[in-house]
């Protein structure tokens, strides 16, 4: 994948710089060039066939029974926020941590194939959209910069009101909750895990499950199945069992509205998991 980095400008007044930031970014773009694999600079292709019998409805005339999304990488950008301090009112640069976002814009396309309640007709909705995915790194300078922490990678489309608040995963020597992919996890908490593995997932959302659909991409793309709680009844919860690929894990949710009407933004969330081997 072709890249185009280029180091944003640093909040604050660098004033007393006390170590050579110039080679301090060079060393850290070489770590970020190094670690794609957990930073997964992926394209995304999703083709999600859905049998009749198990379609979904997205209203009262259509059932969805195919799901199609495609994005093409456009550009990078590498941002560096080096540790600060406030010395009275000058920003004084520390050379022991870096935070760094790693920000890639995509464009793309989401394609459902709608089946008619009616008559049986179908019709196909799409949208084309540009899109954001970015993932932070923490870095440290002990003897040398490394990066100690990372995050999940996270994709929002144009207009985004669908999001993905927690996933449970176990299998393949995983056993963990995410969160929030704006919080930086220590590498110890991504191990890698071999192809083939078999995952158990629990995914929660934000919106309840009868506004949309959630899906998971290992080896192939499954769907998740909303879960009923103590109470019998539907929450924002869902339940699904994957197979990893060669590639990073992906778990998404997709906005119903986006699939059933071509004049509703493409609105979409996913996380890209660092935990291919």
């Amino acid at each position: 994948m072709r890249r185009y980095i280029a180091i944003l400008p640093l909040l604050g007044i660098l004033a007393c710089n006390p170590f050579d930031q110039q080679t301090a970014e060079e060393s850290i773009k070489e770590i970020v060039a190094s670690e794609t694999e957990r930073l997964t600079p992926i394209e995304l292709s999703l083709d999600l066939a859905i049998p009749e019998a198990d379609s979904i409805m997205v209203d009262t005339l259509w059932i969805v029974t195919g799901i199609k999304l495609n994005t093409t990488f456009e550009s990078e950008t590498l941002a560096i926020y080096f540790n600060q301090e406030f010395k009275g009112d000058t920003v004084v640069i520390i050379g022991d941590s870096a935070q760094v976002a790693v920000i890639r814009k995509y464009s793309g396309k989401l394609t459902s194939t709608l089946n008619s309640l009616a008559d049986g007709t179908l019709k196909e909705v799409s949208h084309d959209f540009t899109s954001e995915r970015t993932q932070w790194a923490q870095f440290t300078d002990n003897n040398g910069w490394g990066m100690v922490g990372c995050s999940v990678a996270e994709e929002r489309s144009d207009t985004n009101t669908t999001q993905i608040f927690s996933l449970k995963i176990k299998g393949g020597g995983l056993d963990t909750v995410l969160y929030s992919s704006t919080s930086l996890a220590g590498l110890e908490e991504f191990p890698k895990t071999a192809s083939g593995t078999k995952l158990s997932l629990e995914l929660r959302t934000v919106a309840d499950t009868t506004l949309l659909v959630s899906f998971a991409l290992g080896s192939e793309a499954v769907r998740f199945l909303p879960k009923q709680n103590k109470d019998e009844h539907w929450d924002d919860r869902w339940e699904a069992e994957a197979t990893l690929g060669d590639d990073p894990l992906i778990v998404g949710v997709i906005r119903k509205d986006a699939l059933a009407d071509s004049d509703y933004p493409a609105d979409f969330n996913f996380w890209i998991l660092p935990i291919a081997e």
